[in-house]
């Protein structure tokens, strides 16, 4: 009687040392990133094109219109780098750049100086349709009433 006593007792004594372990040493997981801090960054294309009757159709890009890039800065600073492709086949860069304003989670507010009239700011209201750390999907409607979309990746 007295072993059985005796093993019940380390037995007990074993799962209270278990169970008592201290969990202070662990770390609590990150916190998850805001809509802000995952935009911020220089996101370059992947496909751009026209959603029209609710299907995407892509335009075709060529290696300069390839190269451009979309940069959120922190301080909310937007620049639109584009390429276009000139008729001697060299790239043409172009800067668009401006400012931006996170609305809500699901949607942007981009403001910039016209290119085709410098003295006109122009503003834009976009809506996120996707943001992960390293993908961007966006849509937006121009003057014409189209609807159009970017995929972004970083």
């Amino acid at each position: 009687m007295r072993k059985i006593i005796t093993a019940l007792t380390f037995t007990s004594l074993l799962f209270l040392a278990i169970g008592c372990s201290s969990d202070d040493s662990s770390t609590p997981p990150p916190p998850e990133p805001t809509t802000q801090e995952l935009l911020i960054g220089k996101w370059n294309i992947q496909e751009e094109g026209e959603i029209t009757s609710g299907i995407k159709k892509a335009y075709v890009m060529d290696e300069c219109s390839a190269k451009d890039t979309y940069d959120f800065t922190k301080d909310f600073q937007y620049i639109n780098e584009y390429h276009e492709k000139q008729q001697n086949q060299d790239c043409t860069t172009h800067i668009e750049d401006g400012t931006w304003l996170l609305k809500d989670e699901k949607s942007l507010l981009l403001t910039f100086t016209s290119t085709e009239i410098p003295t006109i700011t122009e503003t834009a209201d976009v809506k996120i349709v996707l943001l992960t750390a390293t993908e961007l999907q966006l849509e937006y409607k121009e003057e014409d009433n189209n609807t159009y979309y970017l995929h972004l990746k970083k």
